[in-house]
């Protein structure tokens, strides 16, 4: 796929829907940094919480309760409340099995 490393940093990449996402993901010709990449798939589910409407095949990934905006955890929660990091966790979850562990540096 040409220009994969461009798809990933796009400013759109992050308001795509989560079909395109999944399939993307799932892609061995998806040339991408597995660590930029991840980076990306977090901003994504973050957004994708907030925007119900992008989450496409990983809406169901958690039964969660309508969303509550409780205190962040900490800085680096993003703003979300508890509910919201357990449905990013499972989202996540779903996406980990199509990353390539391995090729990340630390």
């Amino acid at each position: 796929l040409a220009q994969s490393t461009q798809v990933v940093q796009s400013p759109f990449f992050i308001e795509t829907h989560g079909l395109i996402i999944a399939r993307l993901i799932k892609l061995d010709e998806f040339d991408v940094d597995e660590g930029t990449l991840w980076a990306r798939l977090l901003e994504w589910s973050a957004v994708a919480i907030q925007k119900p409407e992008l989450l496409g095949p990983f809406a169901d990934a958690a039964p969660c309760q309508p969303v509550k905006r409780a205190k962040p955890l900490s800085d680096d929660s993003r703003g979300m409340g508890p509910s919201e990091l357990a449905q990013q966790g499972a989202i996540l979850r779903l996406m980990s099995k199509h990353i390539r562990f391995a090729e990340m540096s630390q």
